[in-house]
């Protein structure tokens, strides 16, 4: 495999596992604020 090449797909790859982190942090922070079991316990002792 040619170094360019290596170094677009490790950057692709790499780009990817960050949108995919980033993606199930926002919504696990969404399903934190939405799931109704989650938000009435958290939203108790408001």
């Amino acid at each position: 495999m040619k170094d360019k090449t290596f170094k677009r797909l490790l950057a692709l790859i790499t780009a990817i596992g960050i949108l995919t982190t980033v993606s199930l942090t926002v919504y696990t922070v969404y399903l934190y604020k939405h799931a109704s079991i989650t938000s009435f316990i958290a939203n108790e002792s408001r």
